[in-house]
């Protein structure tokens, strides 16, 4: 069975939604030699954007997303109203959505058929053993309401950091999910960028996925984030950067 990526949904109002048609989907499916009952789970790379207060067209976007025949799982981005999604009340089990998870991980009912992944949790989805990572910072920040429309718990903790690095390391893993990628790999995403100076403001969690991937192997991180659509390898990682773009887990 089949489990596809796409980037950054924004509660699908900047057209995020069309790779998701009916149309495209068939396109896809046809493309990659599989039916589209074939597809068990879609997972968004980050900034979902369900239930932003101060996106109006989210719900009726999710609510489109809950009535495809499919799983929609949720890696948290940036733009994320973090206190509302997670939420204890919304918190279910792995199994709500037919999947597994390590200790700390669980999942978190926004609409039917739509979740959020716990951030930095294992979990095992159509027998593939994944790193659900999340967040990342905001450049705009400065022109957002604080718990309205940018939220600090978009990067890590001290304490989230430490235990992350800990927990996972010498682990291996068939793919890191992730909202943004490791700083040393920024610059194949961003090739017309200065080598010395990439022209954004240095993130820390990049920088935190710099460390990481020392101490972890995988073989492929999917991210979004940088609305573009990239594909590069270092070190035997292939990094996919996906925005308006389907992608077939491999």
């Amino acid at each position: 069975m089949a489990v596809i990526l796409s980037g950054d949904f924004h509660g699908g109002c900047c057209g995020e939604a069309k790779v998701l048609t009916t149309k495209k989907l068939d396109s896809f499916c046809l493309l990659h030699g599989i039916k589209l009952p074939d597809i068990h789970y879609h997972i968004i790379l980050g900034d979902g954007g369900a239930l932003s207060p101060n996106n109006k067209k989210s719900a009726y976007w999710f609510e489109w997303l809950s009535m495809k025949p499919f799983i929609t799982l949720v890696v948290p981005g940036n733009h994320e109203p973090y206190p509302v999604i997670y939420d204890e009340q919304r918190k279910v089990p792995c199994a709500a959505a037919g999947i597994e998870g390590d200790d700390n991980a669980a999942l978190y009912k926004v609409y039917d058929n739509v979740f959020y992944f716990r951030r930095n949790s294992e979990y095992r989805i159509e027998g593939k053993k994944l790193l659900v990572l999340g967040g990342a910072l905001s450049t705009d920040k400065d022109r957002r309401k604080p718990y309205k429309s940018w939220w600090p718990e978009e990067l890590l903790s001290p304490q989230e950091e430490q235990k992350l690095i800990s927990n996972t390391k010498g682990k291996t893993y068939d793919a890191v999910l992730a909202h943004t990628a490791p700083f040393s790999r920024l610059p194949d995403i961003f090739v017309n960028r200065d080598s010395a100076d990439y022209g954004y403001p240095v993130d820390p969690m990049t920088q935190i996925y710099d460390r990481l991937i020392e101490t972890v192997c995988c073989k492929d991180w999917y991210f979004g984030h940088f609305h573009r659509n990239k594909d590069t390898e270092s070190n035997g990682i292939y990094y996919h950067c996906l925005y308006k773009r389907l992608m077939l887990m491999s």
